[in-house]
């Protein structure tokens, strides 16, 4: 975070015009010190809860962007497609993580609709992830469905790779885990997420107040199967969802 505020601060003293975020401890640093400069953000789950604004039309003046609501309810219908019996989902998030609190919340609502309980373990560090995943694997779980977050996405193949040794599927939110153990991604694609944000920056730049455009949420869903990694875990993916799904690892 020390750096991240130190290039906020120099973007500042250099006379940037505007400034693009691409995460929500980005965003905040830039919040805490930025007051004139038009921010645009984008990659973050909850700008709101990020401390840029009420609402999505009521938010700080020189703020507005895109963000990234990881689509639960239809991760929910894709489990009870392939795993009908499923009662437990097994999930690790980080505490300290804003973007992660409010995902865990919308992890554990959208399961909770269709019966399904979610058992989340805490990880603080990149250090912390491997024994927590096998801890959380180890628990009574029918399968991992990792929410997305900062340490989660990086330290993702850890999580998989406990998961294989349990011989319990994943599923998970970003493009990169189904090409990383993830059995299924239902991702809300971040190439999306930049593409729009781009496009509000075009707009702030050529004159446009960032207090009258409101904040956008990604609503685009990509579903990507990776066969390997089903296979690996014992999971079988019917026809029907492979032939959905937009991109097919192993096929």
């Amino acid at each position: 975070m020390a750096t991240v505020n130190g290039l906020v601060d120099a973007a500042v003293s250099e006379g940037a015009d505007l400034l693009i975020t691409l995460s929500t401890p980005t965003l905040q640093a830039a919040l805490r010190r930025v007051r004139s400069i038009p921010i645009v953000f984008t990659y973050l789950a909850d700008a709101v809860a990020a401390g840029a604004g009420r609402s999505n039309e009521d938010h700080l003046p020189n703020v507005t962007g895109v963000y990234t609501a990881s689509a639960y309810d239809e991760m929910m219908a894709v489990v009870r497609q392939v795993l009908p019996s499923a009662r437990v989902l097994g999930s690790l998030y980080v505490p300290s993580e804003t973007n992660m609190v409010f995902h865990k919340a919308k992890l554990e609502e959208a399961a909770r609709k269709v019966g399904i309980e979610v058992v989340v373990l805490a990880a603080n560090t990149s250090a912390e992830v491997a024994d927590a995943a096998l801890a959380l694997c180890s628990r009574k779980i029918d399968a991992v469905c990792q929410m997305p977050g900062n340490l989660a996405a990086a330290a993702f193949p850890s999580i998989a790779n406990a998961a294989h040794k349990a011989r319990l599927p994943v599923f998970a939110f970003q493009t990169a885990a189904a090409r990383t153990g993830a059995a299924i991604a239902l991702a809300r694609d971040y190439y999306e997420g930049g593409r729009e944000a781009g496009l509000i920056a075009a707009r702030v730049m050529r004159g446009e107040n960032p207090a009258s455009i409101p904040f956008q949420p990604i609503t685009k869903t990509k579903l990507i199967v990776n066969l390997e990694a089903a296979k690996a875990s014992g999971l079988e993916i019917p026809d029907s969802l492979v032939k959905r799904a937009e991109e097919v690892i192993g096929q």
